[in-house]
């Protein structure tokens, strides 16, 4: 059942939320679609702050050069922001202080060159960045939260050179960062 902004939000929330269909999750608010009447403003797509999870395939093949998600954030669901082929730069802030959450094909395919992730950062899953050409390196050193890399995580990052891992990391699974 997928909700269009309803009586539960401020007025401020409804201008931030405007575009959007959404749920509440978690305390916050998912995002599940987008609304037919969406405009983007610029090739900066900004999620509303009170955000906690990104939809599956809500934003795939979209057309944005950068995203800036909101320290709200918890879960970024499969396919999110897969083959959005003009991706180049994903911010989260550092200041996330919930435990988040990257899962299946979430930025696949993508033409990321850097990723900004928080340290509260707990797993990425399986192919979550598979095939992102153009990423050149990851460092999860100061990752301290960062449990588990799935399988293919990486993969077909052909241009990623440096990799670095906290020891904290305790699981890395088959193809992490194969080819």
């Amino acid at each position: 059942c997928k909700t269009t902004l309803g009586r539960d939000l401020s007025m401020v929330d409804k201008q931030l939320f405007r575009g959007f269909e959404y749920e509440p999750y978690l305390g916050g608010y998912k995002i599940t679609d987008i609304r037919e009447d969406y405009e983007p403003n610029s090739a900066t797509l900004y999620i509303p702050d009170g955000t906690t999870a990104i939809g599956s395939d809500v934003f795939s093949c979209a057309e944005f050069y950068s995203i800036v998600l909101p320290k709200s954030i918890i879960e970024i669901e499969e396919g999110a922001f897969a083959w959005c082929e003009s991706l180049r730069l994903i911010e989260i802030p550092s200041e996330c202080r919930v435990p988040l959450k990257v899962l299946y094909n979430a930025f696949a395919e993508t033409q990321i060159e850097r990723l900004t992730l928080p340290s509260t950062l707990e797993e990425i899953d399986d192919d979550a960045f598979q095939g992102c050409e153009l990423l050149k390196s990851v460092n999860f050193a100061f990752l301290t939260s960062l449990r588990r890399i799935g399988a293919n995580a990486f993969e077909g990052c052909a241009s990623l050179s440096s990799v670095t891992i906290s020891k904290r990391c305790q699981v890395i699974k088959d193809s992490a960062f194969k080819g």
